[in-house]
């Protein structure tokens, strides 16, 4: 019985201060035992910073969401045949612009209206509202099926091989918005993972989409 008296005192008496006032009133009497008032650091996030999520760029764990991010980047890299945000540093302000809403910007004279409308939700700077992988592959059947989808991707196709081919750089207007006519890469343009820990990043926003000139949310 000794013991278990001794055993509950010293359990007791783990998380008493020295220091503490034995008059003062036991407010703090459920605390935490540790020292440590900080909050933790932010955990690094590795990845290529342009295809990094919003949530991805505030350290939150990898998910199919993310993902859907990812692939969003690479639709946009497809159709303008360039890289996305390149010709300047992938750094704070790059990570700063994106969750203030920046996005490759695609024209809808040269891409289909759906094509840049899917793309848009894939970019939404709320991770809940991008779609899923499913509802993408339903999307993705449908266009096989779609003769104007179908001439697109094949007319990307046959310009895909011609530059392969020739190393031509294509200076449409789509490629001028872009990359100024032509890929003058920047010092700090980095295309390869990096672990990166971000601080004092905006809460994310959707307000840089108009740079895609989509007026509406919904896939045809």
């Amino acid at each position: 019985m000794g013991q278990l008296i001794e055993d509950e005192i010293g359990t007791e008496s783990k998380c008493e201060d020295p220091n503490k006032d034995e008059h003062s009133d036991d407010v703090d009497s459920n605390k935490d035992c540790t020292n440590d008032t900080m909050p933790p650091p932010p955990s690094p996030v590795k990845g290529v910073l342009p295809y990094l999520s919003p949530e991805s760029l505030h350290s939150f764990p990898p998910t199919p969401s993310s993902d859907i991010y990812s692939l969003g980047i690479l639709m946009s890299e497809l159709m303008t045949g360039t890289f996305a945000f390149s010709c300047r540093a992938h750094d704070h302000d790059l990570a700063r612009d994106v969750c203030l809403g920046l996005r490759p910007k695609l024209d809808e004279d040269i891409i289909p209206r759906k094509y840049v409308e899917v793309v848009k939700q894939c970019l939404n700077a709320q991770s809940e509202e991008r779609p899923s992988a499913k509802s993408l592959c339903d999307i993705f059947e449908d266009w096989s099926k779609d003769e104007v989808m179908y001439e697109v991707f094949l007319n990307m196709e046959r310009k895909a091989k011609r530059q392969d081919k020739d190393g031509s750089v294509d200076n449409s207007k789509q490629s001028d918005d872009n990359n100024k006519g032509g890929h003058a890469m920047h010092d700090e343009e980095v295309y390869h993972s990096r672990a990166f820990t971000f601080r004092g990043l905006p809460t994310p926003v959707n307000d840089g989409l108009t740079d895609i000139d989509v007026k509406d949310n919904q896939v045809a």
